[in-house]
């Protein structure tokens, strides 16, 4: 297995991968909100408050994300495995997102898992200030502490495989 941050094989190199991968990424999704706005009128490019609310939930969704491939790439010795991994891992946060079928219709235990995952925090967060009017902070600092702990969690793997002399 080699270690995925070739520069720094520390702490501060996942956390900077992690960091680096999301920035390379916000172009996109900011393209893709703005695309949103425009397209399908769902919020008006206008309101400069809820733009950089929903740029703030966009980043931080990254962030997560990007933070959860880096581990899932520190764990797996190959591309394929790690392809897997993501896979049985996102799979289940899509379909207990509610954004596939509702939480009245899934299982309690289900419900509950699926709340508190990632991509619904990102999804609640857009879905509390374009339909409802509200954002929340609430789902903005679940994602932030996610990002944080994931990549917190990446950072002592990468420090512990580099220690190993691999």
């Amino acid at each position: 297995m080699t270690c995925i941050c070739k520069k720094e094989r520390d702490y501060a190199g996942a956390a900077n991968t992690v960091v680096s991968y999301t920035v390379v990424m916000l172009p996109a999704a900011l393209f893709l909100l703005a695309l949103a706005s425009v397209a399908s009128g769902a919020f008006p490019m206008d309101d400069v408050n809820l733009l950089v609310y929903l740029m703030q939930a966009l980043a931080l969704t990254l962030l997560v994300f990007c933070a959860l491939g880096v581990l899932i790439a520190l764990y797996c010795d190959s591309e394929s495995t790690a392809f897997l991994t993501s896979l049985v891992i996102g799979l289940p946060l899509l379909f207990m997102s509610g954004l596939l079928f509702p939480f009245e219709f899934m299982p309690s235990l289900a419900a509950e898992v699926g709340i508190a995952s990632p991509l619904t925090q990102g999804m609640l967060a857009m879905q509390s200030a374009v339909t409802y009017g509200s954002p929340s902070d609430f789902h903005l600092h679940a994602l932030a502490l996610y990002g944080v702990i994931i990549t917190l969690m990446a950072a002592a793997k990468n420090a512990m495989h580099s220690g190993q002399g691999k």
